[in-house]
């Protein structure tokens, strides 16, 4: 099973940091598009990969430097946990179907900002992906 060390606690997922949760056939989670899992384990990769996303969501909220590009994004601060959360349920839910790509994600999110929030919120979407290489 896959598990991330992280404060002696076991997860599955660290949005913070990816790359902290291994697993032993596929290696650890990608923080960056760039380094996505391609072979045939985990059908391709489908849980494994979305160390991309979860990394995007939470730049959006809490800001900080991508460890692989070295983008920065400010985020919309620990307030805007409800922000991203809506954003993202609302571009994942409204606007992507089931062979949707990374790069549909990202127009989804910003579009979901744009009609949730407006032009500022926007941004950060579109700051945070590109942190994770999806532009």
């Amino acid at each position: 099973s896959e598990m991330c060390i992280r404060d002696s606690q076991n997860a599955i997922r660290s949005l913070e940091n990816p790359r902290l949760c291994c697993h032993p056939s596929i290696g650890c989670d990608p923080d960056h598009y760039s380094n996505l899992y391609r072979g045939p384990l985990d059908n391709g990769g489908v849980h494994h990969n979305n160390g991309v996303a979860n990394h995007a969501f939470y730049l959006l909220i809490e800001g900080g430097t991508n460890r692989t590009s070295g983008r920065t994004v400010a985020g919309l601060g620990p307030g805007g946990r409800e922000k991203a959360e809506r954003i993202f349920y609302r571009g994942f839910t409204a606007f992507l179907t089931p062979s949707a790509t990374f790069r549909d994600a990202r127009i989804a999110t910003i579009r979901a900002a744009r009609e949730l929030y407006g032009e500022a919120e926007a941004a950060q979407v579109a700051a945070a992906w590109a942190a994770v290489g999806v532009e």
